[in-house]
């Protein structure tokens, strides 16, 4: 067998300038061997599984965390969190959405249950 030499490809060329494909090193013949790396989670979830903790509740409605936890006190509409543990707690943003568009419904039927009221007064000093 003549002499043969690698070009920068990685084929190896015998004495006629004919090309074969040269044995990878052993390094690279490891590397190819390996196994393909595990496929990352996405990093948008299904919006019905998606929870949020109580600092993001409380950017979603740019308020403090203690108003989200007055809300949760006080007010029947807005959702229970879940809790994880002591101390962990997550709300379901499906059922925060659900809790937007009621509130906006409440909103629309009072501003026209009020679109009916005169502009007159009544109370104390008003006109009998």
């Amino acid at each position: 067998m003549g002499r043969s030499k690698i070009d920068p490809q990685g084929a190896v060329r015998d004495m006629f300038g004919e090309a074969q494909q040269a044995d990878p090193p052993p390094q690279v013949a490891k590397l190819q061997k390996r196994k393909p790396a595990r496929k990352k989670r996405p990093d948008v979830t299904d919006a019905a599984s998606k929870f949020l903790t109580v600092d993001e509740v409380a950017q979603r409605y740019r308020v403090g965390k203690a108003t989200v936890w007055r809300w949760v006190k006080n007010d029947p509409n807005f959702p229970e969190p879940i809790k994880l543990s002591a101390g962990t707690s997550r709300w379901s943003e499906e059922q925060l959405r659900t809790f937007e568009r009621h509130a906006a419904k409440r909103s629309v039927s009072k501003a026209k249950g009020q679109a009916g009221v005169s502009g007159a007064r009544v109370g104390k000093g008003a006109a009998k």
